[in-house]
């Protein structure tokens, strides 16, 4: 018995040596039933297989990623692991910041510049005077060049080493030393700047010097600045005073910053000297109502804008509030709390030409409040409390072209008459926001200069009242005949008829959103309407109607059963998103550069010549390149006819998160598109969307990677959530292919076994049935023989 448990216990033991070799001889002709690249092989959920491809898009100014090779062994080797690529990011990022630190620990050794400090010029390129490029600067400034072809230099030579210091400035060159990062308020005082900046030496046309973001509330005095400083900031540094002379010595300054500081109060020297200060920015302090010194401009000569805004400057505006300085151009008194102006207030700035007095509380404007600026251009009065005007509240205001009196609480018998009368250069009018009525200030709309070309009425009741604008006819045709754009947004309109209007004829922008229009009589008259806007209406069709310089049309959120039709020939943009259109039918003229269907709960289909583009209604210089056609989220939209799209060139086209589960590969250039996106529908991979591997895939994946994330298939199950992408490159006709649904059901793989192989398992066979039939033999003779010794006994 013994023996024959050996025996059988020996077998046992070379059948598994003989499978593990065999399994290991198979395992070098382990294949997928796909042809394509090798695929990483993981366990994973039937419902949702794991994908091992990840997409990068290309960096700007990087070539794209070229696709895998079929003959590739190594298709992981282009498979991109997002942690890896974000851990050498991160550790690149780690490289830059320990040589930045070195080298501002070196800049605070030598004490050059500043204890944080990054130094730098821009010079402007040559081809545009506007245009900057940054080069970087070491410590000493080395890297800032002399003209030396310039013959306003002069060469001065010390033993055997000849320098050249430039007398005049590089006119190409602005020099900026940034001291912003991490700033050390007890070291500012011991700075001191390179040799070149503290001899004098004009190393740039200008240099700007900024220490924003840190502490300076206990310091008392300023570095030694170079003389020829242009621009300065201190803001967001916790500031809490001005020394008296602080910046003396600064005659070249012309730009000082010291906003977003704690500063309550300045003393009538601080800006002594500063001849040259062009603009001041205090705006973010504790400034209050004390009167500032009336000196305290007095030598700024050059001084044209000045900002107070963000402050505590409240009560009454009256002459003693603000310094005098006759050059002021720009005043800022913004988002404090002032609750009138008096008469005579600006009598000490008369040349003011633009005034924002917005963010005040502001209830009323006694007469003559503005009548010593009669060079104010600009006027803004807007996110104040003003109920009315009174009388002569805008006299001798005759040079005002733009008035903001938006977001107030004006109401209709608030506006007399003669509002705006004198007003005679005005050219923008802005009234939104308000409580105005239009039977109650038909008087003052009546009689708005004749020079008005913009005006705002949006966020009015005007269609509340009985009698509102659908009914007083009058009203609206006394507008100017030169308005070019009128606002009436917003404004509870029920219905509209602009033919009442009669002379707008220079009308080219109309806002009529957020209404409940239903009907638009006539627009025909509007021959110089370039921009309408209706959305958010409740539109059921649009007039077909001629405007022949239309380019943009809104009609959004309304209630349309059919694509408006106008004859506009410059038409470039239609936006119909969110209408119950079943159907999608447009013609228009070739300059149509942009369609936006989106959001369509019930479009279904796109027939054939959905999208028509006559050429013969365009002007020869209205022809537009391509369409960009946004075609997406419409639930229910899931067929496409093969001559929907037909002879359109796209630039843009989205298809994506629609109904779709085929697309027909005639309907349009498909790879032709630039940018072509169809993601988030549920396609069915079958052999019909074969031609999506072979054509559109490759072109989406060298232009826009980021484009293949979310496109899956939705059927048969076996793939259900499978990107196409996992096909990508395939040498056969992957989606056709019978045997490459059963790799895809839950990560099943089979071996396709060589010759070798199948030798070494018949082997195997034969030797295990050897050994069973072995130990059998070997079992029956134990048990015979131990029945005869027990008969022996």
């Amino acid at each position: 018995m013994a023996r024959a448990k050996s025996a059988l216990l020996l077998g046992a033991a070379v059948v598994a040596l003989l499978s593990w070799a065999c399994v290991l001889a198979a395992a070098t002709n382990l294949t997928t039933t796909s042809s394509a690249s090798t695929v990483a092989i993981t366990s994973s959920s039937p419902q949702q297989p794991r994908d091992e491809t990840t997409l990068r898009t290309p960096s700007s100014g990087e070539a794209p990623a070229a696709p895998p090779s079929s003959n590739d062994a190594s298709f992981q080797r282009i498979v991109l692991d997002k942690g890896q690529l974000e851990l050498e990011e991160e550790k690149r990022k780690r490289q830059q910041q320990g040589l930045l630190e070195q080298r501002l620990q070196k800049l605070q050794e030598q004490r050059r510049l500043c204890a944080r400090c990054d130094c730098f010029a821009l010079r402007r390129a040559a081809q545009s005077a506007n245009a900057t490029v940054r080069v970087s600067l070491d410590e000493n400034l080395d890297d800032v060049p002399d003209t030396t072809t310039s013959p306003s230099l002069t060469v001065t030579t010390t033993g055997s080493k000849a320098k050249t210091t430039p007398l005049v400035p590089p006119v190409n060159q602005v020099l900026v030393i940034n001291c912003t990062s991490r700033l050390l308020a007890e070291e500012l005082p011991r700075w001191s700047w390179p040799a070149r900046l503290s001899a004098g030496e004009a190393v740039a046309a200008e240099t700007w010097a900024e220490f924003r973001g840190g502490d300076l509330s206990g310091v008392s005095r300023l570095p030694q600045l170079p003389f020829h400083l242009t621009r300065l900031s201190l803001a967001d540094n916790r500031l809490r005073s001005v020394a008296p002379r602080a910046f003396a010595n600064l005659k070249t300054l012309r730009d000082l910053d010291l906003s977003n500081n704690v500063i309550a109060d300045v003393p009538h020297d601080a800006f002594l000297g500063l001849a040259s200060l062009e603009r001041l920015n205090l705006s973010g302090n504790s400034l209050s109502s004390r009167p500032l010194s009336a000196d305290l401009f007095k030598d700024l000569g050059k001084l044209n804008k000045v900002s107070l805004a963000h402050n505590k400057i409240a009560g009454e505006l009256n002459a003693d509030t603000l310094p005098w300085s006759g050059s002021i151009l720009e005043l800022d008194l913004s988002y404090n709390g002032l609750t009138s102006v008096s008469a005579g207030a600006w009598r000490r700035l008369p040349n003011i030409k633009v005034l924002d007095m917005s963010h005040n509380k502001l209830s009323s404007l006694t007469p003559d409040a503005f009548l010593e600026l009669r060079s104010l251009e600009r006027l803004d009065l807007s996110w104040n409390a003003l109920t009315a005007l009174a009388p002569g509240s805008l006299a001798g205001l005759a040079g005002l072209r733009t008035l903001v009196l938006a977001h107030n609480a004006l109401r209709g018998q608030g506006l007399p008459t003669a509002s705006f009368t004198q007003l005679a250069a005005l050219d923008t009018l802005d009234l939104s926001s308000n409580a105005i009525s239009l039977h109650e200030s038909a008087g003052a709309l009546s009689a708005l200069p004749a020079a008005l070309r913009s005006l705002d009425l949006s966020h009015n009741p005007l269609g509340r009242a009985e009698g509102g604008l659908e009914g007083q006819t009058e009203a609206a045709a006394t507008l100017p005949a030169t308005l070019e754009s009128l606002s009436l947004a917003h404004c509870n309109l029920h219905g509209l008829d602009v033919r009442s209007w009669g002379g707008l004829a220079a009308l080219r922008r109309l806002q009529l959103a957020g209404n409940d229009i239903s009907v638009l009589s006539s627009l025909a008259h509007l021959d110089a309407l370039a921009e309408l806007n209706v959305s958010s209406n409740a539109l059921t069709r649009f007039p077909t109607v001629a405007l022949p310089a239309l380019r943009s049309l809104d009609v959004t959120h309304n209630h349309l059963e059919r694509a408006p039709t106008p004859f506009s020939p410059l038409l470039a943009v239609m936006r119909l998103d969110d209408n119950p259109l079943e159907e999608l039918r447009i013609a228009a003229s070739p300059a149509l550069a942009l369609l936006s269907v989106r959001g369509m709960p019930q479009l279904r289909s796109l027939p054939r010549g959905a999208v028509h583009l006559h050429a013969a209604e365009a002007p020869a210089n209205a022809t537009a390149p391509c369409l960009a056609l946004l075609l997406s989220h419409n639930p229910m939209l899931g067929e496409v006819h093969e001559d929907a799209l037909r002879n359109i060139t796209f630039c843009q086209l989205d298809m994506s998160h629609n109904a779709l589960e085929w697309l027909d590969p005639r309907a349009t250039d498909w790879s032709a598109v630039p940018s072509l996106d169809l993601q988030g529908n549920p396609w069915k991979c079958s052999c019909r969307l074969q031609w999506l591997l072979e054509g559109p895939m490759q072109h989406i994946y060298r232009s826009s990677p980021a484009l293949l994330e979310d496109l899956r298939c939705s059927s048969p199950e076996t793939v259900s959530g499978r990107r196409l992408v996992h096909w990508f490159n395939h040498t056969g006709r992957a989606l056709c292919d019978g045997e490459l649904m059963d790799l895809q059901s839950a990560g099943t793989v089979t071996f396709k076994m060589s010759p070798a192989s199948l030798v070494v398992m018949g082997c195997l066979g034969v030797a295990a049935v050897g050994l069973v039939l072995l130990g059998i033999l070997a079992h029956r003779r134990y048990v015979a023989r131990r029945r005869v010794r027990n008969r022996r006994f």
